[in-house]
């Protein structure tokens, strides 16, 4: 006997109970939608990311999606797209991130095809800088590719999209007992198509290398896999990029970079070799950022490792949901109008059966 799928359901007009209200769709991936929508609370837009019925039925992608809201979240970085709340609302499963106006590297490829050699240095730098923080943590993204990088409007790039990630104990965050070989063709390194526990930091760098190679020269970069015998590819790249490119997607991973942190400095260092930056030499002031940057989000995530849990109690379907730290006098009062919220319904309730007994009696 064969079973039916559910038709889709419209979309909701709002989520959160009424405070993100969905204006219009940004883009629709693999298993969810994002939305333009406004908060009604604290007055701004941002991005609303919901994830399909097809895959809310799905274990497995849902387990992502939390994920993906948790990683995101504790990873407080300039150069990590940032979420705000994450909730479950008539089966609905939405995250809410930042709002960029100016999408993502494959929008800028659509409207320019290649994208301009130092605006791409710059890209991939964001991107490194990023990485150095997440790998610093125990993490791998898994998934790095123009798609996943978004830019905001003062023109730096955010690393996003974090449902896939891998912790450093070798075993997938998401799902413990299911195949764990994910990705994007053309943007997964080797080891990442055969061998789930060969996965390193430097899997990430090859998609680093990857996206670079496709900023510049408008080529998928499947292509890569011929690059030893079509160095044409790299044609009309300073050499400094070039050798990053071929360095980065080299099929031994010990071949690569060893860390994101060594890959930035070649990067910044390439982008000094073109001479097109108006300010002079940028290296020493880039390092500096990504150090700084590194320090405040590893400092972060370790004063969450040590703050202890807030109480919880169990929500609707059995989901664990914190309680807010409110104000205590606000808790109080709170406190007293459920207590006479329950005396005038206790008082109530006597009322309608004095009422019928009367009306029995009559």
């Amino acid at each position: 006997m064969s079973t039916r799928t559910p038709p889709p359901r419209p979309y909701p007009r709002s989520l959160g109970h009424g405070r993100y209200v969905l204006v219009e769709t940004l883009g629709t991936g693999g298993i969810a939608t994002v939305w333009r929508a406004v908060d009604n609370v604290l007055g701004v837009e941002r991005a609303v990311k919901l994830l399909d019925d097809d895959a809310a039925r799905s274990p497995v992608f849902r387990s992502r999606f939390l994920t993906e809201a948790r990683v995101m979240a504790r990873l407080v970085h300039p150069n990590i797209l940032p979420v705000f709340d994450y909730g479950r609302e008539h089966g609905r499963y939405y995250l809410v991130m930042e709002l960029l106006e100016d999408g993502s590297v494959t929008d800028l490829l659509r409207a320019t095809k290649p994208l301009p050699e130092d605006r791409a240095l710059r890209i991939a730098f964001d991107v490194l800088q990023a990485l150095a923080a997440v790998h610093a943590t125990g993490t791998i993204h898994r998934d790095v590719k123009p798609g996943n990088v978004l830019i905001g409007a003062d023109g730096a790039a955010r690393l996003s999209d974090f449902g896939i990630v891998r912790l450093n104990d070798a075993r997938p965050l998401h799902q413990q007992n299911t195949p764990d070989l994910v990705g994007t063709t053309g943007y997964i390194a080797p080891e990442g198509r055969t061998e789930v526990d060969a996965l390193t930091a430097r899997t990430d760098l090859y998609g680093v290398g990857d996206t670079l190679f496709a900023m510049t020269t408008a080529r998928h970069p499947a292509v890569l896999e011929r690059l030893d015998r079509h160095a044409e590819y790299l044609d009309g790249l300073s050499p400094r990029t070039a050798e990053i490119i071929r360095r980065a997607t080299r099929r031994d991973p010990d071949e690569r970079y060893p860390d994101a942190r060594t890959m930035a400095q070649a990067v910044a260092e390439a982008y000094d070799a073109l001479g097109t930056d108006p300010d002079g030499p940028v290296e020493k002031a880039w390092m500096a950022r990504l150090d700084d940057a590194f320090q405040r989000t590893i400092a972060h995530v370790q004063a969450l490792a040590t703050r202890p849990p807030p109480p919880t109690r169990t929500g609707t379907g059995g989901h664990r949901v914190h309680l807010p730290r409110g104000n205590p006098r606000l808790a109080q009062r709170e406190s007293m109008v459920q207590t006479l919220t329950l005396v005038l319904g206790v008082v109530s309730g006597v009322i309608a059966v004095v009422i019928l007994v009367i009306l029995a009696m009559s």
